[in-house]
């Protein structure tokens, strides 16, 4: 029981740490305000300048252990201007920026040995720094004379004073007031600063720009790619034909959906058919799949095709037997259902009352299979639900009433509409068909 509770209070801090890491760090935003540096890796004569105080003022005291004197060679000089002006504490230019003063000597002097400044940007930020090293004042309650704005009762000295001057902080308004000029004025010291600060966001992240500049580049080649992937596939992918009011496109688009393969669908008016349909479909009918140089019309083709084409997950029976008595109930689906739609859209109110009536009935007599069944062969969906779906949304639009007895059919019809990729495979007319 007692591992048990450590592995909870474990758990529990793991869970905390970045929630409390996360409000130290915004109440530290909130306390101090940080100025905005001045970074900018391409500007070698910046760069460069920074590297220049660098190694005069910090130094001295604070090493660049993992920064090396020849990868000044990336920002613009020679390594003769390395050795004659930058390389004193090293004695070769592939020297690390290390400092003569030992660690133990240097806390015993100091009371803690200066920190490495390698990477001093990456842990505090650019902008940390550079607000800190403006943010020097006068204080005569700590040992050093100076304390920091960023830093409170900070144990550095300011290196820099007799190049900004002194300064004073109103302890109400915590404002900077400069009492003492130094040998620069605020904006020249600001841009001292700024330079040091670039030089070490630079020294800190020395690659950091040919990292960018890498990724660009490789963003601009995966976005060439995948323009060339996408006419690829486009070249490759089923492209369907599809009216946009059309039950026989419907079903086709049913199979799509389910079978969940990548593919085009054109949507086509039916009262304005675009021109290239009578060249692909001479018929000039839809549904039409066109997949590379084969051309399919008639919905019950072009769904068994895309069935053995992509057999998961099958609509058709595998049994050759049962395979042919679906087939058989495709074929009666035709005459006895579908083939009466034409005469419902002809405009002649004798022809569609018939037409309505002889639906009616017909889909009646197949309430008997759902006493037994959820679909029509069997429990599993099949491609008979596939084709006779689209009638059943379309019942209200074409104006057929189905009996009371004929219940059952009304239920499988929910059945069909509650699958998951049904609402994906309507087109916003068929939708509207049914509010």
């Amino acid at each position: 029981m007692k591992t048990i509770n450590n592995m909870k209070n474990i758990l529990s801090t793991l869970l905390l740490a970045p929630l409390l890491a996360f409000s130290i760090t915004a109440s530290a935003s909130e306390e101090v305000h940080l100025d905005k540096a001045p970074v900018d890796a391409s500007n070698h004569e910046s760069l460069q300048r920074g590297a220049r105080t660098f190694v005069n003022y910090c130094l001295n005291c604070h090493s660049a252990n993992y920064m090396r004197y020849n990868r000044l060679l990336e920002i613009g000089l020679t390594e003769q201007q390395i050795k004659d002006n930058l390389l004193f504490a090293g004695e070769k230019v592939g020297d690390t920026m290390k400092v003569a003063m030992n660690k133990k000597e240097a806390a015993k002097w100091l009371g803690a040995a200066p920190p490495d400044l390698s990477v001093e940007v990456r842990a505090r930020g650019a902008d940390w720094v550079y607000s800190y090293m403006r943010g020097f004042y006068r204080d005569s309650t700590r040992p050093t004379g100076w304390n920091n704005t960023v830093f409170d009762k900070v144990g550095m000295p300011h290196v820099l004073y007799e190049l900004q001057g002194e300064q004073e902080l109103n302890h109400e308004t915590h404002e900077l007031k400069l009492v003492k000029p130094g040998l620069l004025s605020v904006e020249e010291y600001d841009a001292v600063v700024g330079d040091l600060t670039n030089f070490m966001a630079y020294m800190a992240e020395p690659a950091k720009q040919q990292r960018n500049q890498l990724g660009w580049i490789v963003l601009l080649f995966l976005s060439v790619l995948l323009v060339l992937t996408y006419k690829l596939k486009k070249a490759y992918w089923m492209t369907l034909y599809s009216g946009t009011t059309d039950p026989y496109s419907h079903r086709c688009r049913i199979v799509l959906f389910e079978k969940g393969m990548d593919f085009q669908v054109i949507d086509v008016d039916l009262a304005n058919k675009p021109e290239d349909l009578a060249v692909i479909n001479p018929y000039n009918q839809v549904p039409v799949l066109v997949e590379r140089d084969l051309v399919l019309s008639e919905a019950n083709i072009i769904n068994e095709y895309i069935d053995e084409r992509f057999p998961h997950p099958q609509l058709m029976p595998p049994d050759p037997v049962m395979r042919a008595r679906a087939r058989l109930f495709l074929y009666s689906f035709e005459k006895d259902l579908f083939s009466h739609i034409a005469d419902i859209e002809s405009g002649d109110d004798q022809k569609a009352d018939k037409a309505r009536a002889t639906i009616r009935d017909n889909l009646t007599q197949l309430v008997p299979i759902f006493s037994k069944q959820n679909y029509l062969l069997g429990d599993d969906y099949s491609m008979l639900d596939v084709a006779v779906t689209p009638l059943l949304w379309r019942l209200g639009h074409y104006g057929i009433e189905l009996p009371n007895q004929a219940a059952p059919i009304l239920k499988y019809a929910e059945r069909l509409f509650s699958r998951p990729l049904y609402s994906d495979a309507m087109t916003p007319s068929e939708k509207a068909m049914r509010k």
